[in-house]
């Protein structure tokens, strides 16, 4: 569990780190005559496009309604449940060493 956690957080740091050379690979590749799919998505992504009902352009978790303030909807899984924050899925693993580290000690003292 442990090194998934970690591999996540790799992960989202690495998306991060490159992301805005993608936006920029993206930009670049959307002026040129075939870059009709990367225009539309560069429109829904600043909201002058709406991609999701009611007009309201977003990507995933992040919207952006810049005509319509209205709260963006709350993501839900399949079962009509607001989806858990990103902490709940992948903890810390820094709020978990205190207690493994106690459970630990408590071994040791008992294997003696």
């Amino acid at each position: 569990m442990a090194f998934r956690t970690m591999q996540a957080q790799k992960s989202g740091l690495l998306a991060m780190k490159r992301h805005p050379g993608v936006l920029a690979s993206t930009i670049r590749f959307a002026n040129r005559p075939e870059g009709a799919k990367d225009r539309q998505m560069v429109h829904q992504a600043v909201g002058f496009l709406p991609s999701l009902p009611g007009g309201r352009a977003g990507i995933g978790n992040v919207h952006l309604n810049f005509g319509n303030p209205e709260k963006p909807p709350e993501a839900k899984n399949e079962d009509g449940i607001t989806a858990p924050d990103i902490n709940e899925v992948f903890p810390m693993i820094s709020e978990r060493l205190p207690a493994w580290q106690e459970a630990r000690q408590k071994a040791l003292k008992a294997k003696d």
